[in-house]
Order: C-alpha cells, then sequence, then structure tokens
C-alpha cells in the first residue's frame, strides 16, 4: 500500500501556545492505496506544555490511512415556513429514495461520497412542493444537516367557471390593482380530470411569494436558468402556485391557456422539479403580427410553481476572493482540507434581488465568480450588495471529527499591500459591513478589477492585482470541561423488531456509544465525553435497550450540541454466522444515525441540541446518572432510536 502522506496543520491551543496538530489530504483511498474508501486519520491524544496556562491535551494526527467509505448521511428536518414546527407524514424525494418524516418532521438516507449536490423534493396534501438544492464541500464527511420549509397552499377564494376572469398575484386575487401581475382566465375552460367540462363555482387557491416586497423570502429552488450550457441568474418579481378545486371540493384543472399581463422585460417560467432550476413557459400560441399579447398566452398546471422572472441585461464579470491565514499572513492558494464558497447578496437600483449561487472550491487563488457589472453609463441600473467568504472543514474534538463552517473577515481597505489595489477598491466603494464578515461594494466591470470583464485575466491575475482579501481563523481550540460545568442526563432508547432484540442478546458485552458535548462559554470552546454502555432490560413481556447519556446541560444563550459516536461493534457469531449491519434511525428530537459495517463504525453522522430546562427524569435528568438507570418505564425516553441489527445464518 502506498503511504499517504500526513500533513501538518498548526492550531492555537490557549493564548500564544501553538501545537502541529496535524491533518490528512481530502481524497479517495483508491488514488492511494488499493483499499475501497477514503483518507483518515489515525490520532493518539497528546499533552503540550502551555506555560502559565498549564498542560494542554490535543488529538494528533499520527499517520493517515483508509478507512471503509460508507457515503454521506442526510438528514433533514421539514418545517412548515408560518409556523416554524415539523411537519410529520410528508413525502420526501432524494435522488432515487422516497422518505416520509415521523412526528418530529425528520429524515434520513444516505448519499455516495462522491455526490456534489442533491436536490430534494417534498410532497403532501394541502401543502405546496418544496424544492431544496444542496452543495456538498468536496472531502465533506457528514453528516449533511437540512432544514426545509415548506409552504401551504393559500386559503382559495371563488370564481365563476363560465365568465372570464382576471386575478392578480397577491394576497389579494380579487383585487386586480393589488398586484403588479394580471392573469386572465378564459369563460368554460375548466374540466375534471377525466375531461369532462365543469360548469359552476371554483374554489380557486392562489400561493404567492411577494418577492419584490420580500426579497429575502424563502423560495423553492435556485434562481438559475440554463441557456445551452451557460447557466444564468435571475431577477424574480413573484413565485406563484395555482391550484383549483369544484365547489364540493373535487380537483378540477384549466383546459384553456390562459393570459399573463406583466411588467416590462418579465416573462412566466416554471420550476423543474428535479433539477431545481427556471424553464421558460413556451407561448400556447404562435405569435402573429400585432398580437404581441399572445406571447404571454400560456398554458399552467396546478400544484406547480411558477416564476415571474427576467434574466438581467447586465454583462458578466468576475471576482476573485483570496484567503490568507489569519496568524501568519501567507496566502492559502489551494488546500487539501478546507473548501471555500462565497456567499452574495445583491440588489438592483429597483430593489430587486439577484440571488446568486456558487460552488464550493479548494483552489481559491485561481477561482473567479461570475457576477454581473451593469453598465457604468446607466446609473440608474446599478447593482450592488454584500459579499462574504465561508470555509468548510473539520476539527476533532475529543478523538471525532465534526464539521465546521467559518465565516472569513475581510481585509480593510486600509490594510492592502499594494497600492494599486486600494483606489480601484475604493471605485467601487468597498466598505466592511458592521458585522464584521460581509464587504459592501457596488458591482462595477473594470479590465483590471477587482470586478474583471474578462474571466481569463481574472484567473490569472497575480496578487498585486486587485482583489477581495479574506483572512481565515484557525480552527476552534477546545478545552476539556470546566470545574463549573453543569452535566446532565438523557434516557435513550434503541428499539427496534424482535429480530433485533434476539440478535443483540446474544452480544456478551453491549456496544458503547459515545457523546461528545461541545460549546462555547464566555468567548472559549470547551467540550465533555461520556461513553454510555447500552443495557438490556425487560420489564415484564416488555424488552428494550438503553443508555443513560450523561452530557453537558444548555444554558439560557449557551446551546449544548451532543455528537453520537458508536465505535468498533464487535458481535461475536456462531458457526456458519454472517454479521451484515447495525444501525440505528433517530427519532424525536435527535438527528442522529448510528451506522456500524464490518464490525466497526464508520463516521460521526448524528446530533442533538441538548435541553435548557431538565427534570428528575424519567426522560432527563439533572441528578446522578444511577436515577436514570434505575428507571424501568419502558415508554418514556428523551430521545429514541430505531434500529436493526442483522445476523445471516
Amino acid at each position: 500500500m502506498k503511504p499517504i502522506e500526513r500533513l501538518p496543520q498548526i492550531r492555537t491551543l490557549v493564548g500564544n501556545c501553538e501545537v502541529d496538530v496535524g491533518t490528512c489530504p481530502i481524497g479517495s483511498c483508491s488514488i492511494f492505496c488499493p483499499d475501497d474508501g477514503y483518507i483518515c486519520p489515525e490520532t493518539e491524544t497528546r499533552m503540550k506544555d502551555c506555560g502559565v496556562f498549564g498542560s494542554r491535551p490535543y488529538e494528533y494526527v499520527k499517520q493517515c490511512g483508509c478507512c471503509k467509505d460508507n457515503g454521506i448521511v442526510v438528514i433533514g428536518v421539514v418545517k412548515d415556513q408560518v409556523s416554524q414546527q415539523p411537519v410529520d407524514s410528508i413525502f420526501v424525494f432524494l435522488d432515487l429514495n422516497t422518505l416520509i418524516t415521523g412526528k418530529d418532521g425528520i429524515f434520513k438516507t444516505t448519499i455516495g461520497s462522491s455526490v456534489r449536490r442533491i436536490v430534494i423534493r417534498t410532497k403532501k396534501q394541502n401543502y405546496l412542493e418544496a424544492v431544496k438544492v444542496v452543495d456538498i464541500p468536496e472531502g465533506f464527511r457528514g453528516p449533511v444537516q437540512i432544514e426545509i420549509f415548506v409552504i401551504m397552499k393559500s386559503d382559495p377564494v371563488k370564481i365563476d367557471s363560465t365568465e372570464s376572469t382576471v386575478l392578480s398575484l397577491s394576497s389579494n386575487p380579487l383585487d386586480p390593482k393589488a398586484g403588479s401581475t394580471l392573469v386572465e382566465i378564459q369563460a368554460n375552460s375548466f374540466i375534471y380530470s377525466n375531461e369532462k367540462p365543469y360548469q359552476g363555482i371554483v374554489k380557486a387557491s392562489i400561493t404567492f411569494l411577494d418577492t419584490g416586497n420580500n426579497p429575502d423570502i424563502e423560495v423553492p429552488g435556485l434562481f438559475q436558468t440554463t441557456i445551452g450550457n451557460t447557466v444564468e441568474p435571475l431577477i424574480t418579481d413573484g413565485v406563484f402556485s395555482f391550484n383549483f378545486e369544484s365547489a364540493d371540493g373535487i380537483e378540477i384543472k384549466l383546459s384553456a391557456p390562459v393570459k399573463f399581463t406583466v411588467q416590462a422585460g418579465m416573462k412566466v417560467w416554471k420550476l423543474n422539479s428535479f433539477t431545481g432550476l427556471w424553464e421558460l413557459v413556451r407561448p400556447a400560441v404562435k405569435r402573429r403580427k400585432r398580437q404581441v399579447l399572445l406571447e404571454d398566452i400560456i398554458n399552467i398546471e396546478s400544484d406547480r410553481w411558477y416564476n415571474i422572472d427576467k434574466i438581467p441585461g447586465a454583462p458578466r464579470c468576475y471576482f476573485k476572493g483570496r484567503i490568507f491565514d489569519k496568524m501568519s499572513g501567507t496566502e492559502i492558494t489551494s488546500s487539501s482540507t478546507v473548501s471555500f464558497r462565497p456567499e452574495i447578496t445583491a440588489y438592483t437600483s429597483a430593489k430587486e434581488r439577484l440571488r446568486l449561487y456558487f460552488k464550493y472550491t479548494t483552489k481559491p487563488s485561481t477561482t473567479c465568480y461570475e457576477v454581473r457589472c451593469p453598465l457604468v453609463s446607466n446609473p440608474d441600473n446599478n447593482l450592488s450588495g454584500f459579499i462574504n467568504m465561508s470555509s468548510t472543514e473539520v476539527v476533532s474534538i475529543g478523538g471525532t471529527n465534526v464539521p465546521i463552517v467559518t465565516y472569513l473577515t475581510p481585509r480593510e481597505l486600509a490594510d492592502y499591500d499594494d497600492a494599486n489595489i486600494e483606489p480601484k477598491l475604493s471605485d467601487v466603494l468597498y466598505k466592511i459591513a458592521p458585522n464584521n464578515l460581509d464587504i459592501f461594494v457596488n458591482f462595477v466591470s473594470d479590465t483590471e478589477g477587482p470586478f474583471y470583464s474578462n474571466k481569463t485575466i481574472c484567473e490569472s491575475s497575480s496578487i498585486k492585482q486587485p482583489a477581495l482579501h479574506f483572512f481565515k481563523p484557525d480552527l476552534p481550540s477546545y478545552d476539556p470541561v470546566p470545574d463549573d460545568a453543569k452535566i446532565c442526563t438523557a434516557r435513550i432508547a434503541f428499539r427496534g423488531h424482535n429480530n433485533f432484540y434476539s440478535n443483540i442478546s446474544k452480544i456478551t458485552n453491549l456496544p458503547n456509544v459515545t457523546g461528545i458535548s461541545v460549546w462555547e462559554q464566555d468567548g472559549s470552546k470547551f467540550y465533555y465525553t461520556d461513553v454510555a454502555q447500552m443495557e438490556l432490560l425487560t420489564n415484564g413481556n416488555y424488552t428494550f435497550v438503553f443508555i443513560c447519556l450523561k452530557y453537558r446541560c444548555s444554558q439560557e444563550n449557551e446551546l449544548t450540541t451532543v455528537y453520537i459516536v458508536a465505535k468498533e461493534v464487535q458481535v461475536p457469531l456462531t458457526d456458519g454466522e454472517q454479521f451484515i449491519d447495525f444501525r440505528c434511525y433517530g427519532k424525536q428530537n435527535i438527528s442522529a444515525e448510528l451506522n456500524v459495517r464490518d464490525d466497526k463504525y464508520s463516521t460521526i453522522t448524528g446530533s442533538f441540541t441538548a435541553p435548557v430546562n431538565v427534570g428528575t427524569g424519567p426522560d432527563f435528568y439533572n441528578t446522578d446518572v444511577n436515577d436514570c438507570k434505575q428507571e424501568t418505564n419502558p415508554a418514556v425516553f428523551a430521545y429514541e432510536l430505531y434500529c436493526r441489527m442483522l445476523l445471516v445464518a
């Protein structure tokens, strides 16, 4: 096997006490060695003498090896956009997988580790389809945690199917003056699903997302479209969906096209639920001379998202975000362990939002991002906004890799080193926002940057040429639990079918589960680790498996995240028996999946947020863990995981 090089990584433990903790490159073992899997670190705990701060423990990467690749776990929760409460029994479609949420609104699945983008769709009666696009950085091991908001269909208005009707896309569809877009429905154009004509009162539900007055509202999909091989951004004037029912509540549909009257330059687009991108709706009638409005006569379908959009007419331009290490000041030209991506919020002078999306990169010094730069000769069409940059990587806490997203800090205008850069940034009104994360700029194209008119020139630009500079801080350092930390206990159940209990009862020493609590307190970050062994308990005719896991309780404004880990589960087998797998899926408020294959745990796949207020049981305890172990009630638990263990003779 070809050895995999360990990479140095300097980490600040406390004060100015630094140490090389080490890391491993991103990649597949198929490149470096014949084993099927991904590159992973082998670590040990070491101590560092930090002088007045005392000795500090840290996880040291000894070498890099190969771990079996079981994919990436996706854990999502579906919530109602208005109430913010979880939605149960909603279908979730991810690639070829069909899932359904429980009472906690949570769904889980596993995707291939090479997948860089997923598109998630939902479906439930009375709720409109949600479409969520999620990008995944290279080398990210998961879990991918997603929050999806679903929108309930609007209350219907009543119209007469025998008469032509004009509706507005607004919160008051019956008022033609209420919105900037009008929809004209022809008389006698409604039919049943069997194509039989319907005449009578129609209950028309028009769900309208007013992106004009609320540009930051959550919307389905990405506001992008494809023209040939080119991806174009879109400016939206509102997203909407139609649903029609007969007077007695039977679903009906339109048999004839409808006519849209939109603002100048806008067109009607429909969402492709499988790609998350928008597609231009073609006219239902061929355009004739002098019949300009026929261009906006289109066929529409119920339960589908439409959009009043336009492609911004401004020319393309490109900018580069250079990344520097905050401690040393050296530029990070490329990275084997960190992925970077900008976030942009841009608005036209008419307060129209241009939603821009970018993929992750591990080579920031040669990557340029495409935006739009209106012509300077047209000051009424300027574009300005905020740009920030984030990094995604992992940090080892208590021997477990935990995903960390860090927002980088921009360089002050006066601190740019080269005298040629500051004037160019001043020209675009470069200014750091009060949050010290966003840069405010005007998007103005220039052959010399910082918004380059030519992509090739942008990508090849040197450090002496204008670009946006960001500083990446060290990964956070987590100290062991302080003496005054309040430790609580959660009673967690592992439930399953009969074969789960019969198989797990064969194990002499039941598996251990590790909980790692991480939190921030008074500006410092801490962690606390507890190892709890599963216990098998029979209460009458009822058998269940549980643990009593200690964790640091959340405090007001100091929430604790508890990561769930299972390691090296050894399953003794009888002659002829074969171990297939052992897995548990989180229920209730725990977003977790323990997935054990080949007698060894693969990756961290779950977490939960510790509660602030805990009691004396039988689910949460603020007293000794023995109180939890003595509880025999099989019904009430702080958290539940649904498990299976497969052994084949």
